[in-house]
């Protein structure tokens, strides 16, 4: 009969048998109760975030343990690396995630995956630094900023998140805010919230970018805008959904296709929105009402906030003018696109369900019930 240690590393195993050669785990966990010694456990276990960060080197990979308490705030200056946690909404026995007050940014090649964060800073650092091939996904965060006109980043893909989803209190503040040298940004499957404050700052701000297959979500009211300095971009099948695609700022040459507003003030919600030199392909959809609507999940209602339970797939019904019609064949919205919205996030394999008995005798067989889950 296999012990307990053997069947859990037996499951690690699976989980972590597509890991190259020479590419190291680091695991960070500073759970309560978690093995302590000044920061560091042993040669690749970690109680904080940041003495990770310090040890880690190219190709490798940091695991976040999700915990209840989270994991301050750190700069990632090593290229090459991952940081992954569970998802910002894991299907699991004890749904804890892992949670990163703020992340400053300066390297490149960097994935961050599965985690909750207050703040994601990209550049922003004293000098002249270039910042290239960096990608988030799975994540839910208030901010996603690169605003720095002094640091060069390109090639950003954000996708699969949830922004500006009401995390921490600067709820007035854009979930995306790109500087003009942000270049060959791509934000895509995301559900987007946004800004939600009396001054009526649009969700994203950005230049050059290639923005589809979002959810931009709001109350209906006039102020809530999609956008807030908008230029040189590709707007493609995004739900607006009571958030208008008009920017609070400028809004100048850029191209909307195979939209849809729904819900959005009366004068709002138009395509092409005003600006300058703005156009559109023609199959943008526009209607102020939501009625019936448009999703399988009939929770989901005009709102300042997304409820991690809600499901944004569309009704084979009341969806049918958003389904298959986008500029690539596929869903308008979040479902669409190559890979679809997930409501978990979860970028790793993981344990769902670990059942066992609390006390065994001696002698007596070990019931085990081991339910994961693999992406």
């Amino acid at each position: 009969m296999k012990t307990l240690t053997q069947l859990l590393l037996a499951v690690l195993f699976v989980m972590i048998t597509n890991v190259a050669l020479g590419q190291r785990i680091l695991l960070v966990d500073n759970n309560p109760g978690a093995p302590t010694d000044d920061g560091k456990v042993n040669s690749f276990v970690y109680n904080d975030l940041a003495s990770a960060l310090s040890d880690a080197v190219a190709t490798d990979i940091i695991h976040i343990k999700p915990s209840p308490n989270d994991y301050g705030s750190v700069t990632i200056s090593t290229s090459d690396i991952s940081i992954i946690g569970i998802g910002f909404n894991p299907d699991k026995d004890l749904p804890i995630t892992s949670v990163v007050n703020r992340i400053d940014l300066d390297a490149s090649n960097v994935r961050i995956a599965g985690l909750v964060i207050t703040t994601l800073d990209i550049g922003n650092f004293s000098g002249s630094n270039s910042i290239t091939g960096i990608a988030v996904d799975g994540c839910r965060i208030n901010q996603v900023l690169a605003q720095s006109t002094d640091d060069f980043v390109d090639n950003v893909i954000v996708r699969n998140c949830l922004l500006g989803n009401d995390i921490g209190t600067n709820n007035s503040a854009r979930a995306i805010d790109f500087s003009s040298a942000t270049s060959n940004a791509i934000i895509t499957n995301n559900i987007i919230v946004g800004s939600i404050g009396s001054s009526g700052l649009g969700a994203v701000s950005a230049s050059g970018a290639l923005i589809k297959n979002n959810l931009f979500l709001g109350d209906g009211d006039a102020l809530r805008r999609g956008f807030s300095v908008l230029s040189n971009s590709t707007i493609s099948n995004n739900i607006f959904y009571g958030r208008s695609p008009e920017s609070s700022g400028s809004s100048t040459t850029n191209v909307f296709n195979s939209n849809v507003s729904l819900g959005t003030a009366t004068g709002t919600g138009v395509f092409p929105p005003a600006g300058t030199s703005n156009t559109d392909d023609g199959n943008n959809i526009e209607d102020h009402v939501v009625s019936p609507s448009p999703f399988t999940d009939t929770n989901i209602v005009l709102a300042d906030a997304w409820v991690l339970s809600w499901d944004p797939t569309l009704d084979p019904t009341n969806g049918t003018s958003l389904i298959n019609t986008g500029t690539d064949g596929t869903d308008r919205g979040p479902t669409g696109s190559t890979l679809g919205f997930s409501m978990t996030g979860t970028p790793v394999p993981f344990i769902k369900i670990f059942n066992t008995t609390e006390i065994i005798k001696q002698g007596t067989d070990l019931d085990v019930t081991i339910e994961a889950q693999g992406n």
